[in-house]
């Protein structure tokens, strides 16, 4: 009877070793992203919408809308932070970090924050009307709350903001140059959808 373990090991690719400029990329990355997560904080407690006085920040006026966008775009970027903050810490302690993806926890803090704005925008667009009106007509904790779990959960809201997109838009023909080749989950066009339609 042959040995089941031996075999299973030939199935599985070879691991590449853990480098020292793995490590060091991967400590890189998590410093980054402790000091952005500072900042971050710092941030949100600076823009806070003021019980009265003052409404400058840096010395810019800014309106309540205003703040609230940065406010939220901000909290995406801290969920976002959160997320890449977990992920760096498991591949730094199981000795799997590899420093290509090193542009992508550069990266994934900015996207977070720009999904959170969009998050606000398309929510404030219509989908959620205020019953007041005035500075208290917004739940702000409740913004800042989806907002984080977006950055934190991108892939998650990017699936939702498509489902939005297809209902308001509707999805672009394919012409008759276009490749055959089809995206994961996408089913083929039937034959008279295919003619004449132009890319």
């Amino acid at each position: 009877m042959p040995d089941s373990t031996k075999q299973d090991s030939k199935d599985k690719l070879p691991r590449r070793p853990f480098a020292a400029r793995d490590r060091f990329w991967g400590v890189v990355s998590l410093l980054y992203l402790l000091v952005l997560v500072l900042v971050s904080l710092s941030l949100l407690i600076c823009i806070w919408p003021p019980t009265g006085g003052d409404k400058k920040w840096f010395g810019l006026e800014l309106g309540t809308d205003q703040r609230h966008l940065i406010l939220v775009a901000i909290a995406g970027g801290i969920g976002s932070i959160i997320y890449c903050m977990r992920s760096a810490t498991w591949y730094l302690g199981n000795l799997e970090f590899r420093r290509s993806w090193a542009p992508w926890y550069l990266a994934q803090p900015f996207i977070g924050a720009a999904l959170g704005a969009m998050t606000y925008i398309v929510f404030r667009a219509g989908l959620i009307q205020p019953s007041k009106n005035g500075d208290d007509a917004v739940n702000l904790f409740g913004f800042l709350a989806i907002s984080a779990l977006v950055g934190l959960y991108t892939e998650q809201a990017l699936t939702q903001l498509k489902v939005i997109a297809e209902t308001v838009l509707r999805p672009a023909p394919k012409g008759e140059d276009t490749t055959k080749h089809l995206r994961p989950g996408e089913a083929p066009l039937p034959e008279a959808d295919k003619r004449g339609k132009t890319p």
